[in-house]
């Protein structure tokens, strides 16, 4: 007989609870640590008999030398290098907490949450009656959704997405067209630029019509498929090795001198809308990109030097003295019931 699994995707449940009204005791923020706290007992009390794991984000540096810019104006400004302290400083809190509410949490150095939710949800998949629920506010989970495994951000009780009803809630057929098609859209909140002039609107309906990215190019390499825009053209064949900017610095116009001044002005401008015309884009490389830096369906493959698991045991009284340390007076004035639901 199987079992459920919830995985928690930490950094996303802390961040949210981070942005709730702010508490702060002695200068220390502490929204996102009591938010968290009563998250893990909403899930407990939901489903009681479940496993629990959170799991929290390591550095995937194969991301980073994919693509130097990924998530790279986060914290650009001061607002949001202060905002993103102010949640660091709960962090190792939040870990506490759970480690005393008997939660296991798990790190990977080099990998992020995401690509351990791949990983677990592979293994616990493949032994049948397993079933898993993805708690996360990030859309880039619901590519793991297939029967028995369920995407749900706890924010809107409309955000469920199971297998059932994944077209309906996502606009795509599968969740690898899904997958798909953020990687022709990109991701503006990772710093992942899209293919260019495919967004959000028109990825699906290409994808409706050709059924996956590669059956496009099939088509097109058949010729039983015309690309019909610049974006698909560049889907296509967009394999060069320059951006358009650095493309059109490539354009070198030597005068005429057997014509005169207006008649080179018209040969320079013909002349540099043909080069323009010629470029031949990036899409290709881009996708290619992008599904490399977004795919968690074969994450890559756990390294146990640099796992950091963290197994949690129940402690009423070592949690009665962390609110106390907080002041979480709404936790402790009915502490018994509160933490009922983490005794079994």
């Amino acid at each position: 007989m199987g079992n459920l699994t919830i995985l928690i995707d930490a950094n996303s449940i802390g961040y949210a609870c981070h942005h709730a009204t702010k508490l702060s005791i002695n200068g220390q923020q502490t929204q996102a640590i009591l938010g968290f706290v009563k998250v893990v007992r909403q899930l407990r009390m939901s489903y009681p008999a479940a496993s629990m794991l959170a799991l929290w984000d390591g550095k995937a540096e194969f991301r980073y030398d994919l693509h130097p810019g990924y998530k790279g104006d986060r914290n650009s400004t001061p607002k949001q290098q202060a905002e993103h302290e102010a949640y660091k400083s709960q962090q190792p809190h939040i870990q506490r907490a759970l480690t005393m509410l008997g939660i296991t949490q798990m790190r990977a150095k080099n990998l992020e949450a995401d690509d351990l939710a791949g990983v677990f949800v592979n293994r616990l998949m493949s032994v049948e009656g397993n079933t898993v629920l993805l708690i996360s506010g990030d859309m880039d989970w619901a590519q793991l959704v297939r029967p028995g495994v369920t995407w749900r951000d706890l924010r809107e009780d409309s955000r469920i997405i199971t297998s059932g009803n994944f077209f309906e809630k996502t606009g795509y057929k599968t969740p690898f067209a899904f997958l798909q098609g953020k990687c022709l859209h990109g991701d503006t909140s990772d710093c992942i630029s899209g293919v260019g002039g495919i967004g959000e609107g028109t990825a699906p309906l290409l994808l409706a019509e050709h059924g996956s990215v590669q059956n496009f190019w099939k088509k097109c390499d058949e010729g039983t498929y015309e690309p019909r825009t610049k974006a698909e053209r560049s889907l296509w064949q967009g394999n060069s090795e320059f951006t358009k900017e650095e493309w059109e610095k490539q354009f070198i116009y030597v005068q005429d001198p057997t014509l005169s001044v207006e008649d080179n002005e018209k040969a320079h401008k013909k002349a540099l809308k043909k080069h323009k015309d010629a470029y031949v884009g990036q899409g290709r490389i881009l996708f290619g990109r992008n599904f490399k830096l977004m795919q968690l369906l074969k994450p890559q493959p756990l390294d146990k030097s640099k796992l950091v698991l963290t197994k949690g045991a129940f402690n009423r009284d070592e949690f009665a003295d962390f609110c106390g340390e907080f002041a979480f007076m709404s936790i402790l004035k009915g502490l018994d019931n509160f933490v009922q639901p983490f005794k079994h």
